[in-house]
């Protein structure tokens, strides 16, 4: 689903944490740390945080894991919706590796023609050849977000328990919108580009999206928390509310195809970050295509994630529409990863992201 849009340095003054007037050295990180999960939390949601890097290993959560229920635990999975989609990407990225697809594949190659012909238009003109796979993962490809669509917003709040197929999803944004630009000659952020990767992912392994999440990423990472969310399953994931609704029990299709859908926790998170950018999971080829962003988004989005300036460090993360957030340090090897799930408030995670960098590294002494 569609993530918060960006991380920018302005992010915490969105947010107005609770602080008390300073009196002295600011306290402890920890105490810190625990004091944004505070301000952060709420009588029906809450918020968890870890962070691991040298020197520095903080775990904690503030607030509830659903509205009347239970306090909510570090360890405790959650829906990570459009952190997902650097998942994705690294699952195509693997497929390539094996020579089952390529990155610059149109998606003509994969998929049925009838769709393509559909998707792939415009201004009367197909222009088929100039959607692939790359420009689906890094937003260049230009098809209209079915994910912000008020209508289809609206409908999703309306009928939460509806079972949504990727088709419905990808027929949704042919027939409510309108292409942003032709492929490749613009930016703009679109679930329905991760869709059609889902697809293609599904059509060259001959299984479900599920089964490839986990024998091409969980599995041999390890990342036992992490799966696919599936209709019908009893609902082990913190519950983000928006309008004071409780979404815990909400049908999962509407997110499950691609562009969001993955339950994890944060520690699996961490490990998942560490693992596709720093260490040997992937190829050199793969991560240098990974983390190449592109021109047409002003160097900050590459495949699946986001890349920004962090007092002078380049970070990588991405942020869901529930509330999660993962982010990666290299220069630090820092990793900051939970979720917040007050999905009203789409600034929080980025906030909550960016303030416990500041502290990890001694460059916010807010007392809190």
């Amino acid at each position: 689903m569609v993530a918060v849009a960006a991380l920018v340095v302005t992010a915490v003054a969105v947010v107005v944490w609770r602080v008390r007037e300073a009196t002295g050295p600011p306290p402890p990180a920890d105490q810190r740390y625990a004091c944004l999960l505070e301000s952060a939390s709420g009588d029906d949601h809450g918020a968890l945080l870890r962070l691991e890097g040298p020197g520095i290993a903080y775990t904690g959560a503030a607030g509830v894991f659903a509205p009347g229920g239970r306090a909510l635990r570090p360890g405790d999975p959650f829906r990570t919706a459009s952190v997902t989609k650097a998942f994705t990407a690294v699952a195509a990225l693997r497929l390539a590796e094996r020579g089952v697809l390529g990155l610059d594949d149109p998606i003509g190659t994969h998929l049925d023609a009838d769709l393509v012909a559909r998707v792939a238009v415009w201004d009367g003109t197909s222009v088929a050849e100039r959607i692939t796979l790359r420009r689906l993962l890094d937003h260049t490809a230009g098809l209209y977000d079915y994910a912000t669509d008020e209508e289809w917003l609206a409908r999703v709040q309306d009928e939460p328990q509806r079972t949504w197929t990727a088709r419905e999803l990808v027929d949704w944004a042919v027939e409510r919108g309108q292409p942003y630009f032709p492929p490749g000659e613009g930016f703009h952020y679109s679930d329905t580009g991760y869709v059609l990767v889902g697809m293609v992912i599904e059509r060259v392994t001959g299984g479900s999206l599920a089964d490839a999440y986990r024998t091409l990423v969980t599995e041999p990472l390890d990342l036992t928390a992490t799966r696919l969310e599936r209709p019908g399953a009893e609902r082990v994931h913190a519950h983000a509310v928006i309008g004071g609704a409780d979404t815990g029990d909400w049908n999962p299709t509407f997110d499950t195809h691609g562009g969001g859908g993955l339950v994890s926790t944060a520690e699996d998170l961490a490990a998942f970050l560490r693992a596709v950018i720093t260490g040997d999971f992937l190829t050199e080829a793969s991560r240098a295509a990974f983390l190449t962003t592109t021109p047409e988004s002003d160097d900050s989005y590459a495949l699946g994630l986001r890349r920004t300036d962090l007092d002078g460090d380049d970070a990588w993360y991405h942020t869901g529409f529930f509330g999660a957030f993962a982010g990666y340090v290299p220069s630090r090897d820092l990793t900051i990863t939970g979720t917040a799930t007050n999905a009203d408030d789409q600034d929080t995670p980025a906030a909550l992201m960016e303030t416990a960098y500041r502290i990890a590294t001694g460059s916010d002494d807010n007392p809190c």
